[in-house]
């Protein structure tokens, strides 16, 4: 079952997990995922936040690391997670209050490119 509601705040969302204790919030946006994606570190992020992670990195010629483990992501590559996906589905069409976050965090616009910049400023 999810955490108890309401959430207020990044804290608060970094503690949206599923029974198995997986997050649905992307580590990189902090925004509860919408296209999650594998890669190649094995965490999933949101899909524009992990491009935008590797874009950045290529676009001022540095190794490209996780933002997770600082470790080298060996290929650029991702894999669709379709179990987190169907997941995250399940979860906001039972929990309104989920839904209603994750409506207004899709309407900011934006939200996850600065989020990507502020942890890529950060971790180099």
């Amino acid at each position: 079952k999810m955490d108890e509601m309401p959430i207020s705040g990044p804290m608060e969302r970094l503690q949206l997990r599923d029974e198995q204790g997986s997050s649905i919030v992307c580590p990189i946006a902090q925004d509860i995922m919408r296209d999650p994606v594998i890669a190649a570190d094995g965490h999933t992020y949101e899909r524009i936040s992990i491009t935008q992670w590797i874009d950045n990195c290529t676009q001022q010629g540095k190794v490209v690391l996780s933002p997770m483990s600082g470790e080298k992501l060996e290929t650029s590559q991702l894999i669709p997670n379709h179990s987190m996906r169907k997941m995250i589905e399940e979860l906001l069409a039972q929990n309104p209050l989920l839904l209603a976050r994750a409506a207004s965090e899709a309407a900011i616009p934006h939200s996850s490119q600065s989020a990507v910049e502020r942890g890529f400023k950060e971790s180099v």
